[in-house]
């Protein structure tokens, strides 16, 4: 798993200190962040209950779960725009599905950036049976050039005096949904 600069500069940090105090007090340097009282291994459940739970009522937090972490982390990659195939890798998930099924939801904007995608405009006017895949049947439909596109809009307007824009843009989108 990736470590951001400033936790592994904390941690250098905390290594510094330690390496100062085993010198000045002749002990030795704890192998673990958060060792026991004698140095060795902390048992889980103590790093919970007395580190963990310590730490959080310290800071006049609510009571989570230690595992809550976990899904924040992910959580925060993802709305901070991280690819889920990152994420998927510093949790060590088995497959991308099991990422997507977590943490989908958690995606910003993703379905606002496909349909924005649609405003673009359709340079090419034909699109042929021989360009599309199996999975992309061909529609045979023809779209024309944005240039050769006829001002539906101003044509609406002039006759019944209302835009009927929306509907006008929707029936294109379906077009460009289609010839994908």
């Amino acid at each position: 798993m990736d470590m951001s600069r400033q936790l592994t500069q904390t941690l250098k940090d905390l290594l510094l200190e330690r390496q100062i105090d085993a010198g000045a007090t002749g002990t030795e340097i704890p192998l673990w962040v958060f060792p026991s009282e004698t140095g060795g291994l902390l048992h889980p459940h103590n790093i919970r209950d007395r580190v963990f739970y310590g730490l959080l009522t310290k800071a006049k937090l609510r009571r989570v779960r230690f595992h809550d972490l976990r899904h924040t982390f992910a959580s925060l990659l993802l709305q901070n725009g991280e690819s889920p195939v990152y994420v998927k890798e510093q949790m060590g998930h088995s497959s991308i599905q099991v990422t997507v099924d977590l943490y989908g939801h958690l995606i910003p904007g993703g379905n606002k950036q496909a349909v924005d995608r649609l405003d673009t405009p359709v340079d090419k006017a034909v699109f042929e049976a021989d360009s599309a895949t199996s999975a992309q049947p061909a529609t045979g439909i023809i779209v024309p050039a944005s240039s050769d596109r006829v001002d539906y809009q101003r044509v609406a307007e002039r006759k019944v005096g209302v835009s009927w824009w929306p509907i006008s843009e929707l029936f294109f989108q379906q077009l460009r949904i289609q010839s994908l």
